[in-house]
């Protein structure tokens, strides 16, 4: 079964880099360091770069006590392991919109990342920080191996050229990956927006599909 230290073994080997580590966590080896200090980035980084189906969540947000200085009468907490938004709705109907800011607030004489809004109740689809190897998809796992080994090659092997191998292959891979993605999931469905809403009603024809 992948986990974290198969990882960081195969960014090695990858970055032509000898050296294995038993347990990326505990190994008190030079490489380890350099791993356990980038892994966390590199791979959030990634996550964040594109709506990987294994890494969406749902919740529905519970309000913090700080009231928005101005522009907006509420604020909601966002999950802890919160990485981007996909979309934010009043109720838990998809199709529902609402205006919304992500910014930061004082919770508790804490700066906190929050979501701001008017809406009353908010249910958010969002990308989650996964931490778990076993969770991500297989295609995701060997752009990560090759991000951590384009970073090897650097901090590591300090060798450019090796570095630019593993970005370029690393591009392909991740390519690959975001097609297969994209293929088995269902397209994301967002809100139409004041445009739309305009200039069609119900019943129109609308790139061959009829609005509502």
């Amino acid at each position: 079964m992948a986990t974290k230290t198969s990882l960081v073994n195969i960014g090695l080997g990858r970055a032509q880099i000898r050296a294995r580590l038993s347990d990326v966590a505990t190994d008190t080896s030079a490489e380890a360091k350099v791993a356990r200090d980038a892994y966390d980035d590199i791979r959030d980084n990634l996550l964040r770069k594109y709506l990987w189906s294994f890494s969406k969540k749902r919740d529905e947000l519970a309000e913090v006590a700080t009231v928005p200085a101005f522009g907006y009468d509420r604020a909601f907490g966002l999950p802890a392991d919160y990485l981007r938004t996909i979309s934010v709705h009043p109720t838990d109907s998809e199709f529902a919109k609402i205006r919304y800011k992500i910014e930061t607030v004082s919770v508790s004489l804490t700066d906190t990342l929050v979501l701001v809004t008017n809406a009353t109740q908010v249910f958010l689809k969002y990308v989650a920080r996964q931490e778990s190897v076993a969770l991500m998809d297989a295609m995701f796992r060997d752009v990560l191996a090759w991000e951590l080994a384009e970073h090897f090659s650097l901090a590591i092997k300090e060798s450019t050229s090796q570095a630019e191998y593993c970005a370029k292959q690393g591009r392909r891979s991740l390519a690959e990956a975001r097609a297969a993605n994209s293929i088995e999931d269902w397209p994301e469905d967002y809100p139409a927006g004041s445009w739309v809403n305009e200039r069609f009603v119900e019943g129109d024809t609308w790139y061959g599909d009829v609005y509502s």
